[in-house]
């Protein structure tokens, strides 16, 4: 279940009025049983009023999105998932995507997976591609609505404070999106990493009814 569900339009008006990082931090001291932690915090004030922002500018503020999803059978939670319908076939489509700060990062030279961020020193960290490739598998195994179709949920890392020249070595780990892109449904199977960029004009995806993602049930036979 997500902390918070709305349209990105909507979602957008309450950032702007500095009514929706108050709701989330409401619903996770509701959810988990303590507060979040003033980075969790600072992230979400930093992160969700560019991609909400973002989403408006490409005409894309009808979709829905879903803020913390927490993942089946587990205590991890996803930034975002964007919901809404392929522009061709009107099939459901999701767009999981990890939310960085970073204005810089490189690849660790030993390890593809890893990346090396001045704020975390000596301690090289996941590959944002790798975090958001593990979420999307992880539901596509667990989720019930995905059973038919598992090439509907993709999965996008956005550096939103970062140049292409900040973390062109991100990209020594194998990419299956496009190159370059702004959040939007029609981001590439897998995963890729986003940068700010021009705005390009695609087909448009339509908002879902409904965004479906239960879990199925695990027997304890």
């Amino acid at each position: 279940m997500p902390l918070l569900r709305s349209s990105a339009e909507l979602l957008l008006e309450q950032l702007l009025a500095n009514r929706a990082v108050p709701r989330l931090t409401r619903q996770f001291t509701f959810d988990v049983g303590h507060m979040p932690s003033s980075g969790e915090v600072r992230s979400w004030e930093s992160s969700l009023p560019v991609i909400m922002g973002d989403l408006r500018d490409a005409g894309l503020d009808d979709l829905e999105v879903l803020v913390e999803h927490r993942l089946p059978l587990s205590s991890k939670r996803t930034d975002v998932i964007l919901c809404g319908q392929h522009p061709r076939t009107g099939d459901p489509n999701y767009l999981v995507v990890e939310l960085k700060q970073w204005a810089r990062a490189q690849a660790d030279p030993e390890d593809v997976e890893l990346v090396r961020v001045d704020a975390y020193g000596d301690r090289p960290v996941l590959h944002p591609g790798r975090q958001v490739q593990n979420y999307v598998d992880y539901m596509v195994d667990f989720v019930r609505a995905l059973d038919a179709n598992p090439d509907a949920v993709k999965g996008a890392a956005y550096l939103h404070n970062a140049a292409e020249s900040g973390v062109a070595s991100l990209r020594l780990r194998p990419e299956t999106g496009p190159a370059d892109c702004s959040p939007r449904m029609t981001a590439g199977a897998g995963w890729t990493t986003c940068v700010p960029s021009s705005r390009r004009t695609r087909a448009r995806p339509r908002r879902m009814r409904s965004c479906r993602l239960r879990s199925r049930r695990v027997s304890n036979s």
